[in-house]
């Protein structure tokens, strides 16, 4: 083939530290656009970004050119980064260590978004480690749960 083309789309979801609830709903909305100009700077799209106060979910394209795990390392380390200086809380924010990470078909597009927008009802009652266990089995990746709490 004399081109190349592509079409990325992945799922990531990821904690604070702790699942500490510190992702407060006023300050939401910009941590999601300061998320979305790290991913277009790393030459991503932002497809949707939402999520609650422990935790986020990313729908994006990532380029060819970039590994997930760089990626994550700069998405995670940039807007953590940002949150410090735009709180200058008491207590340092931090990401949780871990993300979860899945590919997702072009046909399943509406689905992941009109869950991401679902998560304030989504998670009224259940956990984040719930909500992480349905995802990793409906993904089919194994995992040791010890290395969920």
């Amino acid at each position: 083939m004399a081109q190349t083309w592509t079409k990325l789309l992945y799922h990531v979801v990821f904690s604070t530290k702790d699942r500490r609830e510190l992702i407060v709903p006023a300050f939401q909305p910009k941590l999601h656009a300061y998320m979305g100009g790290i991913i277009k700077r790393l030459k991503g799209t932002p497809l949707m970004i939402g999520g609650v106060a422990d935790h986020v979910h990313v729908f994006t394209s990532i380029p060819p050119t970039i590994a997930v795990s760089d990626f994550m390392r700069e998405l995670k380390a940039g807007s953590s980064k940002w949150i410090n200086e735009e709180s200058r809380s008491a207590v340092p924010f931090e990401w949780q260590r871990g993300y979860a990470a899945f590919t997702v078909a072009p046909s399943g597009r509406e689905a992941l978004e009109r869950y991401i927008l679902g998560q304030d009802e989504h998670h009224n009652g259940r956990s984040f480690i719930d909500e992480l266990k349905s995802l990793l089995d409906e993904y089919s990746v194994d995992y040791d749960p010890q290395y969920l709490e």
